[in-house]
């Protein structure tokens, strides 16, 4: 598999499925406070909402829509990797995810929740030189010594069902829910800091130091079929809500837990050693390191990688979220929002100001900076013609359409309630 397929392999991962903006317990609540200008009325209700996203602090549009819409990455979109300017780190998250969630009001205040969902997800954080060799290749880099490490790389493919309580107490609002997660793919990579590559001029040499180790699951099953893993998971929120009515407050914990699986393939590699050219005799008594487990024909016994089946269990990365809404007036209503993802190089903030054109339609420019992206932008049409249905657009596409070659983040998601 070519250098370029590798990479588009991981971002082909995305088009399935994403992660949520908002969780589904609290979005209803704020699609209702921040959105509508109508009285808040307690309900049963269901909810279902959905996001496609990839996000990158230096990764561009234009070279992440080859990769998924394409199949391939052109020449021209690559190139601005060959500068020196640009962060020495290159993140990158997103994916699909979607859920239905039915919550049952009860008037003893004590609520249940039922909910379903799935996920495609995948977060990286690594060195620019390791994205450079995936890109570029190493003959642009003569007589230089590209860093490939500390490189993190992780997807994960699951589908869930959750069940959970929901009480209400005058202001206040709690919710916990517990979730059953069935992962049908998982992997993960790591490069350990110190790993490099060095091109001698000519490409007369290569020096290659590296210590890596990766977790994969292996079936060829569908997503739907297969049953790699099993994951239980906690969400927590807590909503308050001044007598007031005219602002809102919530703190949400989501997907803290682990997964367990029964077996994966384990890998690791420990290698050290110049190239300049060798044949199979120099390479047998030349002291390089081959793996006992391995055949003299295979390229990972030749770098001595070691393979093991194993079990055991790997976490979850767990968000915080952080919501606040003011009603600044009739017209003019404020979110701002604080996420932290495990394994996120910065916190996530969000800004938007929604305007209300009438009682049952409302336009929010927004604006998203940090956590895997340098920042985004985007618009949300709301329509909530009462407590009993909202319908909620968000489209995050505008760098992505006017400056793809300037832009790295890419964002449509959706929600849709109904009350009863």
């Amino acid at each position: 598999m070519s250098q370029q397929r590798i990479f588009i392999s991981l971002v082909m991962i995305l088009g399935s499925w994403t992660m949520n903006d908002v969780q589904a317990q609290t979005s209803r609540w704020l699609l209702i406070e921040h959105y509508g200008n109508i009285e808040h009325e307690e309900q049963s209700f269901l909810l279902a909402d959905f996001d496609y996203s990839l996000e990158s602090n230096g990764l561009t549009n234009a070279l992440l829509n080859e990769a998924v819409f394409d199949g391939k990455i052109n020449s021209a979109s690559s190139a601005y990797l060959l500068d020196s300017e640009g962060p020495d780190r290159l993140t990158l998250a997103g994916g699909v995810r979607g859920s239905l969630t039915y919550l049952l009001q009860r008037e003893n205040g004590l609520n249940f929740i039922f909910s379903a969902g799935m996920s495609d997800m995948i977060t990286s954080s690594s060195t620019k030189g390791l994205y450079q060799l995936y890109l570029l290749g190493n003959g642009p880099f003569e007589d230089q010594t590209m860093s490939l490490g500390s490189s993190k790389f992780r997807y994960m493919s699951a589908q869930y069902l959750g069940f959970g309580i929901d009480v209400e107490k005058e202001q206040h609002r709690f919710g916990l829910t517990v979730n059953i997660q069935k992962v049908s793919r998982y992997q993960y990579l790591e490069i350990n800091d110190g790993s490099e590559l060095y091109t001698a001029p000519y490409g007369e040499e290569l020096g290659l130091s590296v210590q890596a180790t990766s977790y994969r699951t292996t079936t060829s099953q569908s997503k739907l079929g297969a049953w790699q893993g099993t994951a239980a998971t906690l969400n927590a929120y807590y909503v308050f809500r001044p007598s007031s009515g005219r602002s809102l407050f919530s703190l949400e914990i989501n997907d803290l837990g682990a997964i367990h699986f029964g077996g994966f393939q384990e890998q690791s590699a420990n290698l050290d050693s110049t190239f300049s050219g060798f044949e199979v005799a120099d390479m047998l008594h030349g002291g390089f390191t081959i793996s006992s487990s391995g055949d003299l024909d295979s390229l990972e016994a030749l770098f001595g990688v070691e393979s093991i089946a194993s079990s055991g269990f790997r976490p979850t990365w767990g968000r915080l979220r952080i919501s606040y809404v003011n009603q600044l007036n009739n017209k003019l209503s404020l979110m701002i929002t604080g996420t932290y993802m495990a394994g996120s190089p910065l916190p996530e903030g969000r800004v938007g100001l929604c305007l209300h054109l009438t009682n049952s339609l409302a336009l929010e420019p927004y604006l998203k900076v940090g956590g895997f992206a340098r920042a985004n932008t985007g618009l949300s049409l709301a329509v909530i013609p009462s407590s009993r249905f909202q319908v909620l657009l968000r489209y995050g596409l505008l760098g992505s359409n006017i400056i793809p070659n300037n832009s790295t983040s890419q964002q449509v998601s959706g929600a849709l309630s109904f009350g009863f």
